[in-house]
């Protein structure tokens, strides 16, 4: 028993003894291409392969007619690279800019999401293999684009391309553990957009859902997306470098507040919902970890250089590359930085040196980093470095030093040390048990309020769909009813067309009668002048007193009795009508008969 206690012990203690010395180490590749033709800006391996052997490449390259395009290759270290390029074309097919600024994988290696900016236009489709790809076309603004492709034995296909509206991208992730395989990609503008992608695969039609999620900050530095919760970094309206984070529902709640001395700049998340930040205080560079809410600070730590390049977690360890820019090429430094990402303890530096002197970028979810080596000879060149844990090798032969021949019965253990280092370790499980227990239960009250908020939404589109349907047979009847008076108003207005018409002759008769009338009136007048006249010539007798006719012999009359006539022979009176002649009417008063005078 107790040498198998010595040997459990010793075993112990010679992992306890390894645990310190894993160290950082870097692999330099030279992209075969001149970098002042070509620029990766980002690179990261190639699912189901292994370094050196396939990484995917990138960036910008500068065509023949000194323009910058944008490009996507997978290169075969040191072998020739196999391409798969998009070139950006204007309407005329003319390349104006574009460049891919940020890449990274789905969690089955099968799809690569591609974001960068561009002018002009862009086609991912030039291959011919599918032509139905979409285009975008904007004139001159500099916009945000997205693109998925599919790999397929180290060639990349085009499945779909959006345009994501003015701006660059600033950070890009992918939803981990997300059924619905979300992307969040942030810009410059700090717009910042969920992307859900579908089909693509088993001859599946490609769509995509694109959402704008409200942050209310003012600015935005990066993005880390975790278990239904993702976290913010940027700057609110006081000009305060905050943390905000945004459940599933798109709730945003400010977590934390960095002091004013410190400015943010990046954020990541672990597989444990640890979030990792980093940024500069007084121009040197510090990184920390937070709390699974992001609303305490576990531990900060300070390093030496002046700011961020990325942060990723490789193992148990936190990575940060890092730059210090200085006047002469010489003074530049690009740094590597290990901490152990429980404790924050600085496991280990690899400062670059000459190896590069400009740095482009590194994924989050990779090592990689891509810069830029300016030689002696004055030629650039692009350099991939890839950093990794190097241990010491236990298979080297052993020191040549005889142990002493006792052996000891057991050898000396600080069981107090140990006592304490396991409370303190079930303390700290402890506390992440609880912390877990929280987040349990705030998912399962999401979840509950989730599901209430499902029904709710259920019986809210059932009932707009019947007010739609209401709407639409209303909308219907008010489009015949319309339609009977829009006829109706044709008949008035031709009603109308034919009054006005009837309306103008009217005015032309009348003006016409109105002018007969005035020289009727006018030849009544003269008329009635000429009867005047007449009358009052008739009223006067031709012949007063006695005069003789052969047919009625003597007949008398004076200016009093005229009209009336004395007939001696009759011994009658006999009224004359005045006016008439030949004959000449009377009416004999003693017959009372009308007789004609010849």
């Amino acid at each position: 028993m107790k040498k198998i206690k010595s040997s459990f012990l010793l075993l112990v203690a010679i992992v306890f003894s390894f645990e310190g010395q894993a160290k950082l180490k870097h692999t330099k590749f030279f992209s075969n291409t001149d970098a002042s033709r070509e620029i990766p800006s980002m690179a990261i391996p190639v699912p189901h392969s292994s370094l050196p052997e396939k990484i995917l490449l990138a960036g910008s390259k500068m065509n023949g007619e000194g323009r910058e395009q944008a490009f996507l290759k997978i290169e075969h270290f040191p072998q020739d690279p196999s391409t798969h390029l998009g070139e950006t074309v204007d309407l005329n097919k003319n390349l104006q800019f574009s460049e891919i600024t940020h890449v990274c994988w789905d969690e089955t290696g099968e799809f690569l999401f591609a974001a960068g900016n561009f002018v002009g236009s862009i086609d991912f489709g030039g291959s011919g293999i599918m032509h139905m790809d979409p285009t975008i076309s904007q004139e001159s603004e500099s916009r945000t684009f997205l693109a998925r492709f599919r790999l397929e034995n180290d060639f990349l296909f085009p499945m779909q391309l959006l345009d994501l509206g003015p701006g660059e991208p600033v950070s890009m992730v992918v939803g981990k553990k997300d059924l619905t395989k979300s992307i969040y990609l942030l810009t410059n503008t700090g717009k910042f957009n969920k992307v859900n992608f579908f089909g693509g695969t088993f001859g599946d039609p490609e769509s995509q859902i694109v959402e704008t999620i409200s942050h209310g900050l003012k600015k935005v530095y990066d993005v880390a997306a975790g278990d239904a919760v993702t976290f913010l970094g940027g700057e609110n309206s006081n000009g305060e470098s905050v943390i905000v984070r945004i459940n599933v529902m798109g709730d945003v709640e400010v977590v934390s507040t960095l002091p004013k001395d410190k400015d943010l700049s990046g954020i990541t998340l672990d597989d444990r919902g640890n979030l990792f930040i980093a940024g500069t205080k007084k121009n040197q560079l510090f990184v920390g970890a937070m709390n699974m809410h992001g609303s305490t600070f576990r531990w900060s730590k300070e390093l030496d250089a002046n700011d961020l390049i990325g942060l990723t977690i490789k193992n148990d360890s936190l990575l940060v590359a890092s730059k210090t820019v200085g006047e002469e090429i010489e003074d530049h430094e690009v740094k590597m930085f290990a901490l152990n990402r429980g404790s924050g303890q600085l496991l280990d530096t690899v400062d670059f040196q000459n190896e590069i002197h400009f740095a482009n970028g590194m994924c989050k979810d990779s090592s990689l980093l891509c810069g830029i080596q300016v030689r002696e000879n004055g030629r650039v060149s692009n350099v991939i470095l890839e950093t990794d844990w190097e241990e010491d090798d236990i298979t080297k032969p052993g020191p040549t030093v005889i142990p002493p021949i006792v052996v000891p019965d057991l050898p000396y253990v600080d069981f107090k040390s140990e006592l304490k280092k396991v409370e303190q370790r079930i303390a700290e499980l402890e506390v992440k048990i609880i912390e877990s227990d929280e987040a349990i239960a705030m998912l399962s009250t999401e979840k509950q309020n989730l599901e209430y908020q499902v029904e709710e939404l259920t019986a809210k589109e059932s009932q707009e769909k019947e007010n739609l349907y209401a709407c639409q047979q209303e909308n219907e009847n008010l489009l015949v009813q319309i339609d009977l008076e829009k006829e109706a108003l044709r008949k008035s207005r031709a009603l109308e067309d034919d009054l006005l018409i009837q309306l103008e002759e009217s005015e032309g008769t009348y003006a016409n009668l109105q002018a007969e009338i005035q020289n009727i009136s006018y030849q009544n007048h003269q008329l009635l002048a000429q009867v005047e006249q007449m009358d009052a010539k008739a009223s006067v007798p031709h012949i007063k007193g006695w005069h003789y006719t052969v047919e009625k012999g003597w007949l008398w009359t004076d200016h009093e009795n005229y009209p009336l006539i004395y007939q001696a022979k009759s011994e009658s009176w006999s009224f004359y009508d005045r006016g008439t002649s030949s004959p000449w009417w009377y009416y004999d008063l003693g017959s009372s008969e009308w007789t004609e005078w010849k």
